[in-house]
């Protein structure tokens, strides 16, 4: 019997993914969010639920996406990451923005609607 996977309606999206799968992501999703942390990073453990509010509401307009900089440094240079939290966001595979710090959800949802990630 084939594997069937139904998302529900509210379900997070949220993909965590690594060094090795990043570049796919990016290229075969349109609009992308990145949330980059790491485990011992306070405000990023307080970002986490806030990109996953995200994820929920705008999934079918945006991919939502972990990365632990910890393991990928070398994606941490390429996008010269010095601080986290950092929400890398791209647009047909060109990185559009990038917000560094703990921020509100509104206010990250208001820089991807200016962007055109979401409608």
């Amino acid at each position: 019997m084939e594997n069937t996977y139904i998302i529900k309606e509210n379900e997070i999206m949220t993909k965590e993914i690594s060094e090795a799968d990043f570049d796919k992501f990016v290229d075969e999703n349109p609009n992308v969010l990145i949330d980059c942390w790491a485990p011992w990073c306070g405000p990023c453990r307080r970002l986490g639920p806030i990109i996953d509010e995200i994820s929920t509401e705008f999934g079918s307009q945006v991919a939502v996406a972990k990365l632990n900089v910890d393991d990928a440094q070398v994606i941490s240079m390429r996008f010269n990451i010095t601080a986290i939290p950092a929400m890398l966001m791209f647009k047909d595979g060109v990185m559009v923005n990038a917000l560094v710090g703990l921020r509100p959800k509104d206010e990250i949802v208001g820089v991807m609607k200016d962007l055109g990630l979401i409608g």
